[in-house]
């Protein structure tokens, strides 16, 4: 089997939560700061 070439804490590491995500007020903030097509589209 593939697992059995990993480690107990390896397997269980996949297993875990993904990182999770920037909050989405900073999210629109730093698109807004970058300018551009996204900006745009929040201004108009």
């Amino acid at each position: 089997m593939v697992f059995e070439r990993f480690s107990d804490q390896a397997r269980s590491g996949g297993r875990s939560s993904p990182p999770a995500a920037p909050p989405a007020p900073t999210m629109l903030v730093g698109i807004f700061d970058a300018g551009g097509p996204g900006a745009a589209a929040l201004t108009s």
